[in-house]
């Protein structure tokens, strides 16, 4: 593999940018203002230092003692976290995934919020298929624990997460083809119905790995989008802060309406954005 398809791997990552802070050489590659690659281009010195987890860079070293150091002209506090790997005959399919774990490493170094920022624009957000309403049972089901464990009984938590149930209902919903469903990255889904005033945002569930990443943002705005210039409203727990912290976040407002909820009673509250 020769520089420039090397140099092309690292500019095709999201939001990868190539820059020169030491001169011709090293190249960087950079995320949002970190490196995650050098490159050093040339001929007779042909090798990339790579950003890496210290247990990660330790175990490229050892599988391949001949071709990969550690980052030789880093400061030694620094060294476990950079890999520096001599490039001549070295697999390619090893070396762009090991670009791959270095951009991610940078990726996760930032906190989700910044991590959320990066990938906005990233997300992939979809009309669903009746094929999808599998996956949205099983992210619906492992969102509910997680997310509404402490607003409902065991028992009643047991019946509203039974997988079985769970999918039977979302495939009928969908036949019946009153309500809008889309899918997020295949790690969450929004439906949402139109009504007489309006529209209702029915259900917006993400599995808990993806919070905090700009899933539901992402999955929210493109809900907005598809609703159009209308009154839009939705139903939240009320003891459920981080939810209502993020429908407010996106313009919606609690008109003080309140009711008890098919869940053990518990209270709702009524979100409307205008």
């Amino acid at each position: 593999m020769n520089a420039e398809t090397i140099r092309q791997y690292c500019l095709q990552k999201h939001k990868a940018y190539e820059t020169y802070p030491f001169g011709e050489a090293p190249i960087c590659y950079k995320l949002n203002n970190r490196i995650f690659a050098q490159l050093y281009p040339y001929p007779e010195d042909f090798k990339i230092t790579l950003k890496c987890t210290a247990p990660v860079g330790d175990f490229y070293r050892q599988l391949y003692p001949e071709k990969i150091v550690r980052g030789y002209h880093c400061p030694p506090v620094q060294q476990p976290y950079w890999n520096t790997i001599y490039l001549e005959d070295f697999p390619e399919d090893e070396l762009l995934h090991l670009i791959d774990l270095a951009y991610e490493t940078v990726l996760h170094s930032f906190s989700k919020k910044v991590q959320a920022e990066i990938l906005s624009d990233m997300r992939v957000v979809r009309r669903a298929k009746y094929e999808d309403m599998v996956l949205a049972a099983e992210i619906m089901v492992t969102s509910f624990r997680a997310a509404f464990a402490e607003f409902v009984s065991p028992e009643t938590m047991d019946t509203c997460t039974n997988p079985d149930n769970c999918r039977a209902m979302l495939e009928s919903i969908y036949r019946e083809g009153k309500m809008h469903f889309l899918m997020g990255d295949d790690q969450g889904f929004l439906c949402w119905q139109d009504t007489e005033d309006g529209a209702e945002i029915v259900a917006i569930h993400s599995l808990p790995e993806s919070w905090g990443t700009g899933l539901g943002h992402a999955m929210l705005m493109e809900a907005l989008k598809q609703i159009g210039d209308r009154l839009v409203y939705l139903w939240a727990f009320k003891k459920n802060n981080r939810a209502r912290r993020f429908y407010e976040k996106h313009g919606f407002r609690w008109d003080s309406s309140e009711r008890s909820s098919e869940f053990d009673g518990a209270l709702e509250v009524r979100y409307v954005r205008k």
